[in-house]
């Protein structure tokens, strides 16, 4: 037999109040509501078959099931009220990753778009260079050739390094901060 929460509940506030108490007396064991005074109440059930194996047992877990039922109810349901706060939480938390996500892919395609910028800037370095160098040796002034070639060979460092991602601009120098 299923039942729901308000089921469960609505069973506990019809059923007579508590406590209840097992007693056994010379006949059959039985439940009754327990007084203040500890003295038995009024009469909830008999347990017949007093020779029957688990009459006794049986008594006590009904009388134990008056005040237990509800208490187990009211656990249950602040255990799913605790997992509808973790539910939540959890969404908010995959919702803020995916944000992240898309943020660092934004700024990793802007990174990409500069580094591609750099790099073409320097492509144009370097054809500068290379005409320049020709134009040099074409006068045959080899020192200014050779200091060409080697401005060009420092683009060509400079564009590896930047694509490479070796290269990651001028960093700010540490302030040493008084103690």
């Amino acid at each position: 037999m299923t039942l729901t929460d308000e089921q469960i509940r609505e069973l506990c506030e019809k059923a007579t109040a508590g406590p209840w108490s097992d007693y056994h007396d010379t006949f059959e064991p039985a439940v009754y509501t327990k007084l203040e005074d500890g003295c038995k109440g009024t009469i909830i059930s008999r347990m017949f078959g007093l020779y029957e194996a688990n009459t006794s047992n049986d008594a006590q877990f009904i009388a134990a099931a008056r005040e237990l039922v509800p208490q187990l109810l009211e656990r249950a349901q602040r255990a799913e009220a605790q997992l509808v706060e973790q539910a939540e939480l959890l969404s908010a938390a995959i919702t803020g990753q995916e944000t992240l996500q898309r943020a660092l892919a934004e700024a990793q395609g802007r990174e990409r778009a500069a580094v591609d910028g750099i790099a073409w800037e320097l492509n144009q370095m370097m054809d500068e260079q290379l005409d320049k160098e020709e134009m040099y040796l074409g006068r045959n002034e080899k020192d200014m050739a050779n200091y060409s070639h080697a401005k060009y060979m420092g683009l060509v460092d400079a564009k590896y390094m930047v694509q490479s991602g070796e290269w990651r601009g001028r960093q700010p120098k540490e302030v040493e901060q008084d103690e």
